[in-house]
């Protein structure tokens, strides 16, 4: 027996759409899908990713930011895809050491009386904007001996604008992904209302079932409300 020397699965979001329209009985193992009814796949995908971050159901989309620092300069915009920044900020200076931040609450920000006092960077608030981007303070305002602010963040999912992207999610939210693309696509070729709520059944399941891979350990259970609503 021979098996591959590579563990390299990354599905483009066609592919998934693919195989959910397969599994759904609509498309023959021999034919791909019309353009018109991938386009409306990737539409609907992309909106069920984007509510899953907002839920705050875990897809590994955190990552570390690097920001350059200008000198009296206090506030910065965050990237603009990020849904939120976290905990756990560093300050590096020109000798590249870094140094730990404290993320503090929009409270403790206002209560200091001289945010404009400069030294080392030793605390950070993030502030939403209008635009749903963030601006980060930091306190002290840094000077010329501090170069980088290094923030853990939430980024949003990418786009799937085009088929042949990877779909950005984590492979244990695979399976959900095309269970929640046949849900999708029930509505959009009549399926009858019976088949659509087991669907959409299915689609729940298959995400609780990769979130409690995703912690399977102790007491504490993730669980998240049905992102579905009956047609």
């Amino acid at each position: 027996m021979t098996i591959a020397t590579t563990a390299v699965w990354e599905p483009t979001v066609d592919q998934v759409l693919t195989q959910a329209l397969r599994g759904l009985g609509v498309l023959h193992a021999a034919h791909s899908p019309a353009p018109e009814v991938l386009a409306f796949g990737r539409e609907a995908i992309t909106a069920w990713m984007h509510a899953l971050v907002a839920r705050g159901v875990p897809m590994n989309l955190v990552e570390s930011y690097p920001q350059t620092l200008t000198a009296s300069t206090r506030s910065y915009s965050a990237a603009a895809d990020t849904e939120s920044v976290e905990k756990g900020g560093i300050v590096t200076d020109t000798a590249g050491l870094d140094h730990p931040l404290e993320l503090i609450t929009r409270e403790d920000y206002l209560r200091i009386s001289d945010k404009l006092t400069e030294g080392q960077p030793a605390r950070y608030y993030a502030e939403k904007t209008s635009t749903s981007g963030f601006t980060i303070y930091l306190y002290p305002v840094p000077t010329t001996d501090w170069v980088t602010f290094t923030y853990p963040r939430v980024r949003r999912p990418r786009d799937n604008d085009t088929g042949a992207r990877t779909i950005d999610l984590p492979r244990s939210l695979m399976k959900a992904a095309v269970a929640q693309a046949k849900y999708e696509y029930a509505g959009h070729f009549r399926r009858t209302p019976d088949v659509i709520d087991m669907l959409r059944q299915h689609a729940d399941d298959d995400l609780d079932e990769a979130l409690g891979a995703e912690n399977p350990r102790g007491d504490l259970q993730f669980t998240v409300p049905s992102l579905h609503w009956r047609r």
